[in-house]
């Protein structure tokens, strides 16, 4: 094996940039901003259920609300499994195979 059959290691990309910050610094700041974006989604989602209810009354508001939960529930229950389904079935029918078999064909 000669030097050029070696893989050679990817260089840093933040290396070549001055001041730029390292993976650990983007990583925590991308994990703020998910944070923040999540806490504003909290916030903006209450604020539209009390406008809602202050402008519909409180029976209206409990329908609403009744509609909402079974809605959630039945499209948890209607997705229930599917993802490890597709998860199992990609990689098969990727290579034309129509089994769910975990071994080679």
């Amino acid at each position: 094996m000669d030097a050029g059959d070696q893989a050679q290691p990817r260089p840093d990309p933040d290396a070549s940039v001055p001041g730029a910050p390292g993976r650990g610094r983007r990583i925590l700041a991308n994990t703020g901003y998910r944070t923040l974006a999540e806490l504003g989604s909290k916030v903006a989602t209450l604020a539209l259920y009390v406008v809602l209810a202050r402008s519909v009354g409180t029976a209206q508001f409990g329908v609403y609300t009744l509609a909402v939960s079974l809605v959630t529930i039945a499209t948890a229950l209607g997705a229930f499994g599917q993802d490890v389904v597709l998860t199992r079935r990609s990689p098969a029918s990727a290579r034309g195979s129509t089994t769910c078999s975990p071994t080679r064909s």
